[in-house]
């Protein structure tokens, strides 16, 4: 039998929906929760297999703190929530220092894009790339990161909904969607 992966919810969203006055919100998750134990596991594996394991591990030890703390901020940047409700679509960062809440009327959206970073240098601290979602209003665009917010891989993804079902929902909406993600 196959145990599915663990399909992940951020709390503290639903408590500040909860909070702002939508009980009711249909949430797309990117959760950091989905980073720490895969990093953790990364680096315990690195440091295992370079055989650093008693004598010589904690001056790197040392070392590997600044790395996890730039690699925390890089996460946290990166992990946006959405959640559509009453014709507006809520953009939630819970994580510090990058906490946010910012609400964009469905009416105002003209287009939206699904892409990810090519390159660059956040790559080197997240570990499953860097999804983001670019919203152009009439004042401009405006990128959100959602690292986690993947696509839909049959059973095996960190939240209940993928982005291709954000994706959906915004096309519902009226909305035009240009996905440029694809399996790799």
């Amino acid at each position: 039998m196959i145990i599915p992966i663990q399909e992940l919810r951020d709390k503290r969203v639903d408590r500040i929906l909860l909070r702002r006055g939508y009980p009711d919100a249909n949430i797309f998750y990117s959760p950091i929760g989905a980073w720490l134990p895969l990093f953790i596991a990364l680096i315990g594996t690195a440091l295992i297999s370079s055989g650093f394991i008693m004598m010589y591990w904690s001056p790197w030890l040392l070392l590997l703190l600044p790395y996890f703390f730039i690699a925390y901020l890089v996460n946290a940047w990166h992990c946006c929530c959405f959640a559509l409700v009453e014709g507006k679509c809520c953009v939630i960062n819970p994580n510090w220092p990058f906490r946010k809440f910012e609400v964009i009327k469905l009416n105002d959206i003209e287009s939206v894009s699904i892409d990810k970073q090519r390159r660059g240098w956040s790559s080197f601290f997240t570990l499953f790339g860097s999804n983001y979602i670019e919203v152009k209003i009439a004042s401009g665009k405006q990128r959100f990161y959602c690292a986690y917010l993947q696509l839909d891989a049959f059973d095996e993804n960190f939240t209940k909904q993928t982005i291709e079902d954000f994706q959906y929902a915004l096309e519902r909406a009226g909305i035009h969607v240009q996905m440029n993600l694809e399996y790799n």
